[in-house]
């Protein structure tokens, strides 16, 4: 007899709404997300990726945790794909462990950067190098979120294709995010003049 008392519980294994371990995603909408907001999309993408694995083990961690310092779970995340992909028996040619360290490399150099210009040390360049190393951390971030799709048995992330309300919202604002980026870069050339 069910306790009355209890909360309501979701079926999660349900036919057509299966739990998989990993976060599922079109190459189109992940790129699209990661470059209009300026690769912030990766913590949001690692977090998703920690929620579903927690969800589905069964684990005590804190995802959204892991999401902010994915620098130091992405590794151990990778590893976890791979490890999938071989329990499953499916073939794919990549290097986990070097997508990780490439991860980690391009994100720091890139934050470190970001932070110098922010600090007006060495900007505009500094700037220049932050925003030139997004392209890098998307083709390993890219590479692995195939690897990702393929594990979960959705080559092609169609479960997660969709572009949502809140994907729309975070494009209009990543739209406007760019346009006053633009901007503070042509100022600081010179190009056009903001102060008057």
């Amino acid at each position: 007899m069910d306790n009355v008392y209890n909360a309501p519980q979701a079926d999660l294994e349900t036919e057509g709404n299966k739990l998989v371990e990993f976060y599922s995603v079109s190459l189109l909408k992940f790129t699209t997300l990661f470059f209009i907001t300026l690769g912030l999309y990766a913590v949001y993408w690692n977090y998703k990726n920690w929620s579903n694995i927690k969800t589905k083990k069964t684990l005590k961690m804190w995802p959204l945790a892991r999401g902010i310092f994915a620098i130091f779970f992405i590794n151990s995340l990778l590893k976890r794909v791979d490890e999938r992909l071989k329990d499953s028996q499916i073939a794919y040619s990549w290097k986990p462990t070097l997508i990780a360290i490439m991860y980690i490399v391009l994100t720091v150099v890139s934050d470190v950067c970001d932070q110098l210009a922010e600090r007006e040390i060495g900007a505009p360049l500094t700037f220049f190098v932050s925003i030139l190393l997004l392209p890098f951390i998307w083709f390993y971030l890219k590479k692995a979120q195939v690897a990702i799709n393929l594990a979960v048995g959705d080559p092609d992330g169609r479960a997660n294709s969709q572009f949502t309300p809140a994907n729309i919202f975070w494009i209009v604002l990543g739209l406007i995010f760019w346009l006053l980026v633009i901007l503070g870069l042509l100022d600081s050339l010179g190009i056009v003049n903001l102060d008057s």
